[in-house]
Order: C-alpha cells, then structure tokens, then sequence
C-alpha cells in the first residue's frame, strides 16, 4: 500500500498573529471593542471615585483627611491602569473576559505597580528639571509598564528591545501622542477653567482614560508585535 502525502494546508501552518496593520494607533482603536465590557466600567469608577475624592480637598489645607484622599484617589487610579493594561494585552487579538483580565492582575499586578511607581517618580524628577526632560523620559519608557503587566523579569529591558525592533513606529507613535495629548491638555484646561467642581473632574477623568485606554492599546500591540517577532526568530535558529 502507498502512502500519499498530504500536503499541508495553511490551517496546518503556524500563522503569524496580525497585530496591526498601517497604523498602530488605528488598530489600537478598533481593538477597543475586544475589551469594552472591562474598560468602559473601570473607567467610569475611577471617574466617579476621583471626582468623590476631590470634595475634601476643596475646604483647603493639609489636613489628614486630605492626605487619605490622596492616597486612596492614587490607589484607585493604580487599580484602574492596571486592568486596563491588562485588558489591552488580552484583547490585542481576541475578545477577553473579566477572568482573564483578573487573573493576569493577580499574577503580575505587584510588579506593575513597583514598575508604574518608578515611572511615575522618574517622570515627576525629569520633569522638575525640565518639562522636556520628562517627556521625554515617558516616551523612552512607554513599554516598561505593559512589559511588567506581561510578566517579564526586567520590564525595562523589555520595554528597550521593542523600541529597537520598532523604532519608526515608536517615533511616529510617540509623535502623534504627543500632538493628541497637546490638544487633550488644553482641552482639560478649558474644561477645569468653565468646569471647576467634581463635575468637572467627571469629565476630565473619563476623557483621559478614554484616551489613554487607547493609547494602552495602541503601544500593546507595537510591545506584542516586536515580542511575537523576537519569539519566531529564536525558534528559526
């Protein structure tokens, strides 16, 4: 009896994910609809939560109760990124659920939030020496805190290895940011300005976590990519 070979179909083969196609930024858009039902609620919590939390702090000064606002407003805030990056690395190619999302909050939210902690205080250094200084320090380092949330040991060298796979799509993604975030703050300033009251801050949050919901998943899909690459070449050599 001969033995014929089949030959092998592409639903056979290992296909390479398609993480994006033009545009980071527009794919990243249209992937919001593989996580709205986990982002859209947090979103909207933190919202609420930030613009409750600003009520005590309106009477002024330093008082102990200010300072609790403070750090549950930042602990609120800390929670609410954390799902959503999450949410932006399950979702980059397929609809995810809360379990999902929640599981990898439980199994990489502690290095997350060290991670997105060091950040935050290398910003706010370079930025009390230069405005530049520290923008340019969060574009340097848009990947380290979606590198930690992916489970990797050394986010930052993560985060480095995806600009060095991707560097024209780093720049023009960071440039186009940069244009939207302009025009955000400015926005921002306009709304706090007609807007001053917990109302107000309503609004400022859910826009900015809108669009940093998007961002998140715009830089995940570039960080998944150079990763998706760099996994096919060592298993080529």
């Amino acid at each position: 009896m001969s033995i014929v070979e089949t030959p092998e179909t592409p639903s056979d083969q290992q296909v390479s994910p398609h993480f994006y196609t033009h545009s980071a930024l527009f794919s990243g858009f249209a992937r919001m609809r593989h996580m709205w039902k986990i982002a859209i609620p947090v979103i909207l919590i933190n919202a609420v939560a930030q613009a409750l939390l600003i009520i005590p702090s309106s009477t002024g000064g330093v008082t102990a109760l200010f300072l609790l606002t403070v750090i549950v407003s930042a602990v609120v805030l800390l929670a609410s990124a954390a799902f959503v990056q999450a949410a932006s690395i399950e979702g980059a190619l397929a609809h995810t659920t809360w379990s999902e999302v929640a599981q990898r909050v439980r199994s990489c939210g502690a290095r997350f939030s060290i991670t997105i902690v060091a950040l935050a205080v290398l910003v706010i250094l370079g930025m009390l020496l230069s405005p530049w200084l520290g923008l340019a320090v969060a574009a340097v380092c848009c990947f380290v805190t979606l590198a930690a949330m992916d489970g990797e040991a050394n986010p930052a060298a993560a985060n480095f290895r995806t600009i060095a796979a991707r560097p024209v799509r780093w720049v023009v993604t960071m440039v186009i940011i940069g244009a939207v975030a302009l025009v955000l703050w400015l926005l921002l300033a306009v709304n706090w300005f007609f807007i001053p009251t917990p109302a107000g801050s309503f609004i400022a949050t859910t826009v900015c976590g809108i669009v940093t919901w998007w961002w998140s998943n715009s830089l995940a899909l570039i960080y998944l990519s150079a990763k998706a690459a760099r996994t096919e070449t060592s298993e080529q050599v």
